[in-house]
């Protein structure tokens, strides 16, 4: 059986409808979590609004997670 994590990332989505944290610190231990989580050698699907998909890749690229995978899912 081959292991997949999938996961979501979701810092700006502050107040009503979903009422998303407004800490920044959040947003930091997820991003230093993604790496964690890379080291695993196993696959890794992140799910975020298109306001921050830039964002994920391009730290995805600074930092070679090369198995984390990024998928835009609009909330």
């Amino acid at each position: 059986m081959k292991t997949k994590l999938v996961t979501a990332f979701y810092t700006d989505i502050i107040g009503f409808p979903f009422f998303g944290h407004e800490s920044f610190a959040r947003h930091e231990r997820y991003l230093h979590s993604l790496r964690t989580l890379n080291n695993l050698n196993t696959e890794i699907i992140c799910y975020c609004n298109e306001t921050q998909y830039s964002l994920l890749t391009e730290y995805c690229e600074e930092f070679n997670l090369s198995n984390a995978t990024i998928k835009i899912s609009n909330l």
